[in-house]
């Protein structure tokens, strides 16, 4: 899951850098509008691939540390 997060995110990071050249910001009108549309749904994209990047590690420790406490002996018992 993590790494087709980080595939994500480097994809969308070469579109928009690629895009970002040919995108008429200058211009008038609906041109204008789509091309600053076009930028935020390619940070969304970013952001949003980077938040789930980050989740997946935040799961992966959690398992981690449930494990750990899993394999422990019990100090005292009662009974």
């Amino acid at each position: 899951m993590k790494q087709r997060g980080v595939i994500c995110i480097l994809l969308a990071c070469i579109m928009g850098a690629y895009a970002f050249e040919n995108l008429p910001f200058k211009e008038a009108g609906l041109s204008q509008v789509f091309a600053y549309s076009w930028v935020g749904f390619c940070l969304l994209v970013v952001l949003g691939n980077g938040l789930a990047v980050l989740k997946a590690q935040r799961l992966e420790q959690k398992e981690k540390l449930a494990s750990k406490a899993a394999n422990r002996k019990k100090l005292r018992q009662y009974g």
